[in-house]
């Protein structure tokens, strides 16, 4: 990643050096490679992406081992010996695993060691008489087991639901956060896109506004001439003269525009700079034609993130009922056990098959004073809100489509009479002009002409830098491969 980025920085810097071209496209991948919000979109995208695979935790098989060590001084009598002191160590492990069903499964190997201390016989009364049994030959013995459980939700988590819905919850939570991100980068690229022609544009506004106010000044020295001559009064050259003032402020605010297009184009590239030396193109016929194609608000991305939004909340407010049901289940367990003195004999013994124990039961737990209705309204009303919210955001969207192609047709019509009024301008500034070859007019009129066509250009760049920002606009809807 380091030298990705420092070759994005040779090639930047030696672009500033050689004060080369930069097409839009190679802008753009200028972008994706050195923005840091398009990497932090693009990088967290990656990640919800790939935490969707976190469900597969809820059924997939774990691995299970414990030891623990006890020591019982209580006093008591067994049936065969009076007993001061039991120590045992017990060790287990094995596989256990839900499913989607309701079904849970453990299989577990039990290694247990008991060591008695303080064993004393059994003194029984028999015809007044005290007889004392030593009937305890063991007091160091393995006891192994191996054992399976199964168990069936029947209510509660019923034949599955609550880790099927904790499972959708988990995939739409990431798809949502996915989806969403991959939103923010494809924003970010949009952006970089208006920045490119509105850098472009502002560089060409500055040209001409140093044409009008060139033209301005000779206009000024003209009237000038004429005021020496007695030919004008003082009206006049105030006029010129606050003419020449006007466009000054004007060209400062275009100057002000181009500053703050460059630092917002090098920004969106991942540079901390405020002169762009490359030369930009300026927007072709192509470019001003759509060819945007399958725009469909419903694809939106952030649309689609609202709608896992919404199956992540169904999802959600499905698990949080699942708690307010009784728990009813089913289950068996076996084992196959062993007592040895030896632990390689308790080990082979485990497994024969002759030392078993073996039940099967159902089990039952209610909730007595538990707001149950209540809380299920509650959780369906969550999810309707966010139900209601996805509707907002498609009718918005679709208004947003639908208005953005209204613009762009609108905007291409005024586009088509500001370009026809740029050619009559230019013509009747190059008429006025042959009309001052032959002396048939005065500079102050040619003067004047040009400066019409000058503004004339100002509005046709306007325009076309609005369809432009329509156009980028309209990617957002635009349907492309994840």
């Amino acid at each position: 990643m380091k030298y990705q980025k420092l070759s994005l920085i040779l090639i930047i810097l030696a672009g500033f050096a050689a004060g080369g071209n930069i097409d839009k496209d190679s802008y753009l991948r200028q972008v994706s490679e050195g923005s840091l919000l398009f990497k932090a979109a693009l990088s967290a995208a990656d990640s919800a992406k790939k935490q969707v695979e976190e469900k597969k935790l809820l059924t997939s098989p774990w691995a299970f081992s414990g030891f623990q060590h006890g020591l019982d001084t209580s006093p008591s009598v067994d049936a065969i010996a009076q007993i001061d002191t039991r120590v045992f160590d017990e060790f287990t492990f094995g596989l256990e695993q839900r499913t989607d069903i309701g079904l849970s499964a453990r299989i577990s190997y039990v290694i247990q060691h008991y060591s008695l201390e303080g064993v004393h016989p059994l003194v029984m009364n028999i015809g007044g008489q005290s007889i004392s049994l030593n009937l305890v030959n063991t007091p160091k013995y393995y006891s192994n087991k191996l054992a399976a459980e199964v168990k069936l939700d029947l209510l509660r988590n019923g034949f599955g639901s609550e880790v099927r819905s904790t499972k959708k919850a988990v995939e739409y939570k990431n798809e949502a956060v996915y989806y969403e991100k991959m939103y923010q980068a494809r924003q970010v690229l949009i952006q970089a896109e208006t920045a490119y022609w509105e850098l472009a544009l502002a560089r060409e506004a500055v040209k001409i506004h140093e044409q009008l106010l060139n033209r301005a000044n000779q206009l000024d020295s003209w009237m000038q001439g004429k005021i020496n001559l007695n030919l004008l009064d003082q009206s006049d050259i105030n006029q010129s003269k606050s003419e020449v003032q006007y466009r000054k402020l004007e060209l400062k605010g275009a100057l002000d525009t181009e500053k703050s297009a460059a630092r917002a184009f090098n920004y969106l590239r991942g540079l901390d700079a405020e002169k762009v030396e490359e030369t930009l193109a300026l927007p072709e016929e192509k470019d001003l034609q759509t060819e945007i194609k399958d725009q469909d608000p419903k694809k939106r991305l952030d649309y689609l993130a609202l709608l896992k939004n919404l199956e992540a909340a169904k999802a959600g407010a499905a698990l949080k009922k699942e708690v307010l049901s009784s728990e009813l289940s089913i289950g068996a367990s076996a084992s196959l056990n062993a007592l040895e003195t030896d632990l390689g004999a308790a080990w082979n013994n485990s497994f024969k098959g002759d030392k078993y124990v073996y039940g099967a039961g159902i089990n039952l737990r209610v909730p007595l004073d538990f707001p149950a209705e209540t809380l299920s309204t509650a959780y369906d009303s969550e999810w309707k809100a966010v139900e209601i919210f996805c509707e907002a955001k498609r009718l918005e969207t679709k208004t947003e489509l639908s208005e953005l192609n209204r613009k762009l047709i609108d905007v291409k019509e005024r586009l088509l009479l500001a370009v026809e009024l740029e050619r009559l301008q230019k013509n009747k500034a190059n008429a006025e002009r042959d009309r001052l070859s032959r002396g048939n007019s005065v500079t102050a009129q040619v003067l004047t002409f040009e400066q019409d066509w000058s503004k004339s250009q100002l509005g046709v760049l306007e325009i076309k830098k609005g369809i432009l920002e329509i156009i980028a606009r309209l990617k957002l809807f635009e349907e492309k491969g994840e």
